[in-house]
């Protein structure tokens, strides 16, 4: 596996993601939150094929205790990983000191529930609340912290956040073959070139992008024939629309590492192979940036689709 290294941490390219072990997510889950025993077995397998990355947060449900608890049997260091968690939601109409507080009380409950000394990237988790990116990068002398960033939805708010002072040290974005807004706008390669960390989450769009034709949801049918299109370059090339998703990703520039989660050991073993053949070669990334039109957000961000149905 290989790896990024952030003033001496090292960052494995996959980033296993764990919002499945602490509650039910995604549109193509029909297993439900993943059993501990697996969780701890998917931790397991992870650290033993140099996959030292784990992506977390209070809103994930039990998430991170589940992870702490894995980690305490596992006899897992702080050094041994690398984990990227987030603030939730800073409540509305605070003071400044109030929402250092909260965030650093925040802070302090995760790295408690992880059994860690400290996290080694903080997100503020809602892209409104860069406004308090000064009292989360405050953290960083108390040594609860070794990086602050954004988790953002938007590629506007990444470029805000690429020009503030202090600058953010990591993002994490929703990237994928069918959401091109990151690498169209230019963000995620300003942000490559600037040394700035981007950890790509939604590679698969909650399972869209390799959803049969038949379970897409009638108010997502819109990228039916988007889909099309991408499995027929993937026929052309000999690859699976998985492979074609995960190292499609991974050939974005700037993009530091993927967040993917998994629900059994072999679909990690899977995913970790994948990324282990590296990025698509140029001319099929720039074939599927040719095929693919630019999508609404009502079709990339998830938060809409329920929405949609009502």
């Amino acid at each position: 596996m290989d790896y990024i290294d952030f003033d001496g941490s090292k960052c494995s390219k996959l980033m296993l993601g764990t919002v499945q072990l602490g509650l039910d997510y995604g549109i193509a889950n029909d297993r439900g939150k993943v059993p501990y025993e697996t969780s701890r077995d998917m931790i397991e397998f992870a650290l033993e094929s140099g996959i030292n990355a784990f992506d977390t947060a209070p809103n994930y449900g039990v998430s991170e205790e589940v992870v702490g608890k894995a980690f305490s049997e596992l006899n897992v260091k702080t050094e041994d990983v690398f984990i990227s968690d987030k603030i939730p939601a800073v409540p509305e109409g605070v003071s400044s000191n109030e929402a250092g507080n909260f965030i650093e009380d925040s802070v302090i409950q995760s790295i408690k529930k992880l059994g860690l000394d400290y996290i080694d990237v903080c997100l503020l988790h809602k892209e409104q609340d860069a406004r308090h990116f000064e009292e989360l990068i405050q953290l960083k002398e108390k040594g609860l912290i070794r990086m602050a960033g954004i988790s953002v939805y938007s590629p506007n708010i990444m470029s805000e956040g690429l020009d503030r002072q202090p600058k953010a040290e990591a993002f994490q974005i929703p990237a994928s073959l069918l959401d091109q807004r990151f690498h169209r706008s230019g963000a995620c390669a300003r942000a490559g070139k600037e040394n700035v960390a981007v950890f790509i989450r939604s590679v698969f769009l909650q399972g869209l992008v390799v959803m049969g034709e038949e379970r897409v949801p009638e108010n997502l049918s819109a990228v039916i024939p988007v889909l099309k299109k991408v499995r027929e370059l993937a026929a052309d090339y000999g690859i699976g629309l998985a492979e074609l998703a995960i190292r499609y990703a991974l050939a974005l520039p700037g993009a530091t590492s993927l967040v993917m989660g998994a629900d059994t050991v072999e679909q990690l073993k899977e995913n970790a192979a994948t990324v282990n053949k590296g990025a698509l070669e140029d001319e099929l990334f720039q074939k599927i940036n040719l095929v693919v039109p630019e999508l609404s957000e009502q079709i990339l961000l998830p938060f809409h689709w329920e929405q949609d149905k009502m």
